[in-house]
């Protein structure tokens, strides 16, 4: 089976860095598929770039407001229509043969409904911080349990068939953690290619840097009770 592939991508302000993952992202991708940003009203370049590339590939959206990045990927989700989704952040790189080897997992794997990769880190110079995310995290698991304790899905690294759609969005809170919770409550399977793929772009003004011991609390918290809502109709869905 062929997958046509959807890459979804927010960007907001991502001038700096937005050509180099561009040019990345669309380097693996065939003339069929597409890449979906949806750009959360920037108020740099971000969007004459991205139109710069004029490439029939991307499907570009603007929002008229800043809402957030969990909107702002919910729309993005939305509007693929891959059989395939990637999630793409606006900073990072995509490594040489990330699709290929992601769309293989799938093929292989048919039970498997999320794929991640391991990745590099870099800093914002593009030098590389640490060989793995993973091993700095803690090794990657699917467990609903660990996963609410400390995230081991990252959306940079995330991409799952287009048959999840219906039971994760609208997306919540820790995006990225929510739709491996999905799945995972739904009687999914994740699994992890450990070869890096993506270099990953730590520079401190990252969407999804970290927040304070008691901002995570508070977001753990609503989460598990997202999970707890909607556990009757996850349980039926897959």
């Amino acid at each position: 089976m062929d997958y046509r592939v959807s890459v979804a991508m927010a960007s907001y302000n991502g001038a700096k860095y937005i050509a180099e993952q561009l040019s990345s992202i669309l380097a693996q991708l065939s003339l069929d598929d597409e890449l979906v940003i949806v750009d959360d009203c920037s108020t740099d370049d971000t969007v004459h770039i991205i139109k710069s590339f004029a490439d029939q590939r991307i499907r570009l959206y603007t929002s008229p407001q800043n809402r957030g990045v969990v909107k702002t990927f919910t729309e993005a989700i939305t509007a693929s229509t891959g059989d395939i989704i990637f999630l793409a952040d606006q900073d990072d790189i995509w490594l040489p043969g990330k699709v290929q080897a992601i769309l293989q997992a799938f093929k292989d794997n048919p039970s498997v409904n999320i794929v991640s990769t391991d990745a590099t880190v870099i800093d914002q110079n593009g030098d590389v911080i640490l060989p793995s995310y993973y091993d700095d995290r803690g090794g990657f698991t699917d467990s609903i349990w660990r996963n609410l304790a400390k995230s081991r899905f990252h959306g940079c690294l995330m991409a799952f068939r287009s048959k999840l759609r219906p039971l994760i969005l609208p997306l919540a809170l820790y995006h990225d953690v929510w739709i491996g919770l999905c799945n995972a409550v739904a009687g999914g399977k994740s699994i992890l290619i450990p070869q890096p793929f993506v270099a990953y772009r730590r520079h401190g003004k990252n969407e999804s840097a970290p927040l304070n011991w008691n901002g995570q609390i508070t977001k753990r918290a609503g989460l598990f009770g997202r999970i707890f809502i909607r556990f009757p109709r996850l349980r039926k869905s897959l």
